[in-house]
């Protein structure tokens, strides 16, 4: 059985973030999506303004603007037929740079990220469904599941 520090199920943007954060801690981190990469995911491709600042912290946000991705000034609001309402993103204090957000799908933000799990030499598995938690002492130890040929794996 290997063993790693955190096992992180899901290599969404959280579970990427979670990883690379660990990661740069020292920790041997492990990721297990039961998916591949690249894969579409259902999404409002938008990305709040207050994330600039961590992508930057995790390393990835000048990949992410080299993808071209649009950058919103604020949000549109429309209901039925109705005039459509625009806001703007307030400033926020001690930004010298106007508030902005990204809009990228999930295609190409889950598979950046992915890219840098790897790069940054973090262990991810994908289509690794995990189905079961190991205890002891009543506390999660590790996972149990299945790979993408129905073998059963332990971690």
């Amino acid at each position: 059985m290997s063993q790693y520090d955190v096992i992180i199920i899901g290599a969404g943007p959280a579970g990427c973030a979670s990883a690379l954060f660990l990661h740069q801690k020292g920790l041997r981190v492990l990721v297990l999506d039961r998916t591949s990469f690249p894969r579409d995911k259902v999404c409002g491709e938008f990305i709040s303004p207050a994330a600039d600042d961590i992508l930057e912290e995790l390393g990835v946000l000048d990949t992410i603007q080299q993808s071209n991705p649009v950058r919103l000034q604020g949000v549109a609001i429309s209901s039925y037929g109705k005039p459509e309402l625009c806001i703007d993103h307030p400033p926020c204090p001690g930004r010298v740079k106007p508030m902005t957000s990204l809009s990228l799908s999930r295609l190409q933000l889950d598979h950046l990220l992915v890219q840098k799990l790897t790069e940054q030499g973090v262990e991810v598995r994908e289509r690794h469904a995990v189905d079961d938690f190991l205890f002891e002492e009543n506390r999660v130890t590790g996972v149990k599941g299945q790979d993408e040929a129905n073998r059963p794996f332990t971690f």
